[in-house]
Parts: C-alpha cells; sequence; structure tokens
C-alpha cells in the first residue's frame, strides 16, 4: 500500500527502487500479493456481474409482463439464480486467461530483452513489471463491481464498443433483430479494449521498462507498443477462427 501511491504516479522511480533496494524476497512477496489481490477482483466481477445480469433480465421479465398480464408464468416472474458451476467455470476461464496474458507480456518483454539488451531483464523483473501495469485493470474492475453492486445494471459494452454495437439484451417480445455484421463485430472488440485504463497500463508499462532499464522512452515505447499489439491480434485470433469454420458446410 505504500508503493501503490507512488507507483501509479512515476512508475519509472518505483521500479527502479523496487528492483534495487528492495531485498529478494520483499519483490517476490509484492509481486505474489499484487496477484494475488488483482486474481481475487476478477474472480468478484464475474460473481457481481451475473448478478447484475440477473437482475437486468428480471427486470425485463417483469416489464413484458406488466405489458402483458396474460402471459405471466404460473407463480410469477421468479428471480434467475446463475448456476455456482457456472460462475466457477467462468471464473476459472478468467482466471486461466488473466494468468495465460501475464506470461505472454512477460515472456515477450525477456524475449525481447534478450535480442535488443543481451537479456538485461530478467523473468522476474519482466513479471513485475507486467503485474505492475495491470494496476489500472485492477483499478477499473474496482469501479466495476461496486457501480454493479449500487445501480444493478451490467456493463454490456465496455470501453467504446456502444458506439458501433450494442450487446445489450433486447426487451422480451422483440421480434425485429438485426444480425450485427463482421466488421461491427471487428470494431466493437476493438473498441471494447479502449478506455482511460488503457493508456494508463500502456504507460505505466513503459515507464516500468524504462525505469529499470538504460533503453530511454522511445525504445520502451516502441517495446511495450510492439508487445501489446501482438497480444491484442492473438486475443481476437480465436473469434475468428471459429467465425471463419462457423461459415463452412461440412454436409
Amino acid at each position: 500500500m505504500t508503493v501503490l501511491p507512488a507507483h501509479v504516479g512515476r512508475p519509472d522511480a518505483t521500479m527502479r527502487e523496487v528492483k534495487g533496494t528492495a531485498p529478494r524476497r520483499v519483490r517476490m512477496t509484492r509481486t505474489l500479493l499484487l496477484a494475488l489481490a488483482i486474481l481475487a477482483l476478477t474472480v468478484v466481477t464475474v460473481f457481481v456481474t451475473a448478478r447484475a445480469e440477473a437482475f437486468h433480465i428480471y427486470d425485463l421479465e417483469r416489464a413484458y409482463v406488466a405489458e402483458h398480464p396474460g402471459n405471466a408464468p404460473r407463480g410469477g416472474v421468479q428471480m434467475p439464480i446463475p448456476p455456482l458451476t457456472t460462475l466457477l467455470i467462468r471464473s476459472s476461464g478468467q482466471v486461466m486467461v488473466l494468468g495465460l496474458s501475464w506470461l505472454c507480456f512477460t515472456g515477450a518483454l525477456c524475449l525481447l530483452s534478450l535480442l535488443l539488451a543481451n537479456g538485461e531483464l530478467r523473468f522476474g523483473t519482466c513479471l513485475t513489471i507486467v503485474l505492475w501495469s495491470w494496476v489500472p485493470y485492477a483499478f477499473r474492475g474496482l469501479l466495476q463491481w461496486v457501480y454493479m453492486l449500487v445501480t444493478r445494471d451490467p456493463i454490456y459494452n465496455p470501453g467504446l464498443s456502444g458506439l458501433v454495437l450494442d450487446s445489450a439484451p433486447l426487451p422480451l417480445g422483440t421480434y425485429t433483430y438485426a444480425m450485427p455484421t463482421t466488421a461491427q463485430r471487428t470494431w466493437a472488440a476493438l473498441l471494447s479494449r479502449v478506455d482511460i485504463y488503457l493508456f494508463l497500463h500502456l504507460a505505466v508499462f513503459v515507464r516500468g521498462i524504462a525505469g529499470v532499464t538504460n533503453w530511454g522512452r522511445r525504445r520502451a515505447l516502441m517495446v511495450g507498443g510492439a508487445i501489446w499489439l501482438v497480444w491484442l491480434l492473438a486475443s481476437m485470433a480465436p473469434g475468428y477462427f471459429f467465425q471463419f469454420f462457423s461459415r463452412i458446410r461440412f454436409w
């Protein structure tokens, strides 16, 4: 908690201090606690999102029944409760994706360090930089689940994706629905990652690299931007893969 405020304001200086003065055991403890805190926030966000979605569906059903009393279900509208198994599977998937993202960022940074600076950065240092750069995303998750707890309104259009595609469920009884095009899905997937926390993440990542190396801001910016771009393309590749094969008729 004493390192976090300084890290947000001056990540390069903080990374130099963490790398140079703190004992190895202290650095490992900080890294482990930070990773566990981010993973815990991720799991909590999954459960809170499921709760908000259940309330949203419940409100849609109540509004439909109020307009069409004859279609009311026997026993009235019931609150949909997501199964615990589904929530655990969803949480496990989010944790695995997050851990894989950390490993990809860390491995790419280590590889570029080996190619550009003869291995100046070690794996532990790279992992520390990556984890600290995820602090803005963790803060975003904290704000989101607090918002969903208070308003009971789920976030269906993260980032700027709502500008091109509205992913919120339609009211019950809506029979006109236009399937989104491939271009809309692509732009929505890209814009869903664009928010202020993305720029904070990149700023902390780049300044963290510059703080523990002699590369300079320009090279650190090029390395950080290249890693993030490759990660973005890799994260979107599975969707295009399944979408491509879904169009192929095998019979």
